[in-house]
């Protein structure tokens, strides 16, 4: 065994993967708030900026799980305290991910409306006399007048 060798028991190593698996979800929870708060701020730049280091966690996390269902005897070594702390952690984490879900579904509302309503007004400018149309030529329902016929005639 070399100096910085150590052999890690049983219990140890489901201890780390307790911890580590409440660490994870933690911090994704974490991210999922900041995530939701910028969305209620429609800071959407902000907000994508969040999803590699949520997609990173969510992986994971995915993975101490599929250990866990590999190995399902780990769970049998996991005190009761930690069986408590991660379903408090995986609640919170719910109620994280739900708000979350939630303010995403209102962000792109919001933004359909927005885009909905530039839409509309693109439209209407369009149609407004005088304005130019698709070939970029202008087009008017009144007499065709120039300008320097309005000027000379004043």
């Amino acid at each position: 065994m070399g100096l910085f060798s150590k052999k890690i028991s049983g219990a140890e190593q489901d201890n780390d993967l307790v911890n580590s698996f409440i660490n994870k979800s933690e911090g994704l929870q974490r991210i999922l708030e900041k995530e939701t708060e910028y969305f209620r701020q429609m800071k959407i730049k902000q907000a994508e900026m969040l999803i590699e280091t949520k997609l990173s966690l969510i992986d994971e996390i995915e993975a101490i799980k599929s250990t866990l269902v590999r190995n399902p005897n780990l769970l049998k070594n996991i005190s009761e305290n930690d069986k408590k702390k991660i379903r408090v952690s995986n609640d919170s984490l719910m109620q994280a991910a739900q708000s979350n879900y939630d303010e995403t579904l209102k962000a792109k509302e919001v933004n359909k409306l927005i885009l909905e309503a530039i839409s509309e007004a693109v439209s209407q400018n369009n149609s407004v006399e005088g304005a130019y149309g698709k070939k970029g030529s202008a087009y008017s329902s009144s007499s065709d007048v120039s300008p320097i016929a309005i000027i000379q005639s004043a």
